[in-house]
């Protein structure tokens, strides 16, 4: 749907991302929405952090490393 609508494809799936990416597709995670709902000021930094550590109480997996750049970037809005 997001090829035939030149949208884009939300996951945090690993392998649909590849098969995504593998098709054109641009494909983003669901902390990509958090910092576009940032960035368009329909919530703010607070809300922002803690739909993260939300995600993360109820199992969201990352990287340690997409784990402590989180907070960095969180501080450039």
């Amino acid at each position: 749907m997001a090829k035939e609508k030149n949208g884009i494809a939300i996951t945090d799936d690993s392998i649909a991302r590849e098969v995504g990416e593998m098709l054109g597709i641009k494909v983003h995670g669901s902390l990509y929405l958090i910092f576009l709902m940032l960035r368009k000021g329909k919530i703010d930094k607070k809300l922002a952090k803690d739909k993260f550590d939300a995600m993360i109480r109820k199992g969201f997996r990352l990287s340690s490393e997409v784990y402590s750049e989180f907070p960095r970037l969180l501080k450039r809005f």
